[in-house]
């Protein structure tokens, strides 16, 4: 893309994100703003069409997302739409982009955006598809034709159509469910199918199914064969899943992950004829294949995602490999690369880079050789200041080996307070060694970050994970434990100086932590966090589904059998034993950890006398949005200051130009 230089769509970037203020110096500066480190926008899921001769992206601005088109060579970027939540970018030939949307508690949507250039504008016309049904593939090398599913009673049906006899589709059924005017039926299953395999033409070779207690997988041999059971898995038992993701190289058997009796995921052939595994295709040592990228145009494996003391790496499949890396310099580092979008005849191509220091950049390979820089994900930030995220191992109290991440202040001094942050969870769940804007604003003021991926955490092997079951306020506990005092080790760190934070399970392991050690931290935060465990099994989203119950039964405890243990480690039940002040964070239209958590312990707390403040959102779930974020952790950064930088006059975040504009200016709602 020769034409593109100068003229691609970073600078949409800096037309939506005005630069931060910029900061004041003395005997020690003050930290970045939340406004600039919690990205407030930018441009992501950059998408190159099959010719190569446009670029399609997601363009954020506060709540509003667009979707920004660039003409390769034409120097222009135009906005085509407002959307709300987009999910998915997908070409269909050569000048059609579908937009798929999914609003809060709304179905899917798609839009149609037809492109063309007349007198060297952009033109582009905007249609939406019915709305009912899901996307399931755009079959970007048959221009025109897309793969469309849809659900009625309790079965669902695959269909190829045209866009322009879907868009004159209606609601109408027939009496089985479906009509039969959408198009060629390819495929009917029974039940709710979350993913569906494709071959290289576009038609369903398997399906990934939901049940009841776990998942199962349905193929069939041929086309004209009905899809038949061909393994199933429970939830309780990570060691039997099998999930699939495409069709291996030989364009027969599946590609699937799976444990495959060892205690990490690889990947392996599956038989659908045999229902047998077969051999493994890529499988990382000690540690876990997390997902996988699929060639759009082709539906092929292009690399998977596995993390490597808590950094993603990418493992390349051969042809990939030869086709894409072989064209960058030698400098790049090509495990950290991810080929995102490419055109057809592989002489252009979209990558991706992100790191602990990167919140995320894409880069255009144009035929040419050149290498562009197109977009940045938080194009306001400034990468030089973020802090760099260390790699600690330690051995737990049963010489279990854990892992953790220690965040210190790019500027030196005496030595800094530290901020232990466990993730919530707590099973399943991890930290990795990519950008965390809590940890780079808050190191940005000052504070070293220690997060802890405890047993249970994801990524290392089946038998850690197990380990993690029924071990709140026990080996949980212990593991950061030991990681915290590996990290009162570091000459960098203040062991004096110490305070926990965390949300939903890391908000009930911050009370934990100060009731087991009373004078080790000097205060902690509750954000969202449980303080009685039955609690969340009588009043949240749990109690709403059998199988999230059984879940908690099996993770957490039996609520007939084990209620007095589970009450025995509820810090509501023991706030007598805090000695520190608590901040106590809320979000009141939580459903999984319902406010009565955080009633329950302010009440306790006034009845104690224990000193704490307290912040609710209104509005807040049990995830907040960007504005609600920031406004949280500004109020913990001051509560922080006050119990582990005294020696300082709190600061205010220094004010962005973009706050001053939406002070005079403010944005207004998306339409």
């Amino acid at each position: 893309m020769g034409g593109l230089r100068g003229v691609v769509l970073a600078v949409v970037v800096s037309l939506i994100l005005p630069a931060e203020a910029s900061r004041s110096s003395g005997p020690w500066s003050p930290g970045a703003s939340a406004d600039t480190l919690f990205p407030y926008g930018g441009t992501d899921r950059v998408r190159i069409s099959p010719d190569g001769g446009w670029i399609a992206a997601r363009g954020e601005q506060g709540r509003s997302q667009g979707v920004l088109v660039q003409r390769v060579g034409l120097g222009k970027v135009v906005v085509v739409g407002h959307f709300v939540r987009i999910s998915r970018l997908v070409w269909d030939g050569p000048q059609t982009l579908l937009v798929e949307s999914r609003p809060h508690g709304g179905r899917s949507r798609v839009d149609v955006v037809e492109l063309s250039v007349e007198n060297g504008e952009i033109q582009f016309t905007r249609h939406p598809l019915p709305p009912f049904g899901w996307l399931v593939d755009a079959t970007p090398l048959e221009p025109g034709t897309i793969v469309w599913e849809l659900e009625a009673r309790g079965r669902n049906s695959v269909h190829r159509v045209s866009i322009s006899e879907l868009r004159k589709w209606r609601s109408a059924r027939n009496s089985n469910g479906f009509r039969g005017d959408t198009g060629e039926r390819l495929a009917v299953v029974p039940g709710s199918v979350s993913r569906w395999i494709l071959d290289r033409s576009g038609n369903p070779v398997a399906a990934w199914r939901r049940d009841d207690e776990g998942h199962s997988i349905l193929a069939r041999k041929s086309d004209r064969d009905d899809f038949e059971l061909v393994h199933e898995s429970r939830d309780d038992d990570p060691a039997s899943e099998i999930e699939p993701f495409a069709l291996a190289s030989d364009g027969r058997t599946l590609l699937v992950a799976t444990r495959a009796g060892g205690d990490f995921t690889g990947l392996f052939q599956f038989d659908v004829a045999t229902k047998q595994l077969g051999k493994p295709v890529f499988r990382p040592e000690q540690a876990d294949v997390s997902s996988l990228i699929l060639d759009e145009l082709t539906r092929e494996p292009v690399l998977a995602w596995y993390t490597v003391a808590g950094e993603r790496k990418a493992h390349y499949f051969e042809a990939y490999r030869d086709r894409f890396l072989s064209k960058l310099d030698p400098s790049w580092d090509r495990r950290s690369v991810s080929i995102v979008s490419t055109s057809a005849d592989r002489a252009a191509f979209v990558f991706y880079v992100s790191g602990a220091t990167n919140p995320g950049e894409y880069f255009f390979r144009a035929p040419t050789g050149s290498t562009v820089s197109i977009a940045k994900v938080g194009g306001e930030i400034d990468r030089d200041t973020l802090a760099p995220v260390e790699s600690l191992k330690v051995r737990s109290e049963d010489g279990l080996e854990i892992e953790a991440f220690l965040s210190l202040p790019r500027l030196k001094g005496a030595p800094a307070p530290l901020v232990v942050m466990p993730h919530g969870g707590p099973i399943g769940i991890r930290d990795e060694r990519e950008y965390d804007p809590v940890v780079q604003y808050l190191t940005s003021w000052g504070f070293s970050i220690l997060q802890v991926n405890y047993r249970g955490s994801a990524g290392y092997g089946v038998e850690f994970e197990r380990a993690g079951r029924k071990q709140w306020a026990r080996g949980i506990e212990d593991d950061i434990d030991a990681a915290v005092e590996a990290a009162m080790r570091r000459s960098e760190v203040d062991p004096a100086r110490i305070c926990i934070i965390g949300g939903s399970y890391g908000g009930f392991s911050a009370l934990a932590s100060v009731i087991r050690h009373p004078d080790r931290y000097r205060c902690a935060v509750t954000i969202n966090g449980v303080t009685d465990v039955p609690l969340m099994a009588d009043s949240s989203d749990i109690a709403d589904s059998k199988t999230a119950l059984e879940a908690f039964e099996h993770l957490i405890g039996d609520l007939e059998t084990e209620r007095d243990r589970l009450l025995a480690i509820s810090p509501a039940y023991h706030v007598g034993g805090i000695r520190v002040p608590v901040l106590v964070v809320q979000g009141l239209r939580d459903r999984r950890v319902d406010p009565d958590h955080a009633h329950r312990l302010i009440a306790l707390l006034e009845l104690h006398r224990k000193p704490f403040e307290s912040l609710f959102i209104a509005e807040a779930e049990h995830s907040f949005t960007r504005e609600e974020a920031i406004r949280v952790f500004r109020k913990v950064r001051r509560f922080l200051t006050t119990h582990l930088q005294p020696e300082r006059t709190f600061m205010r975040d220094p004010e962005t130009l973009r706050e001053r504009r939406e002070e005079i200016q403010p944005a207004k709602s998306n339409p």
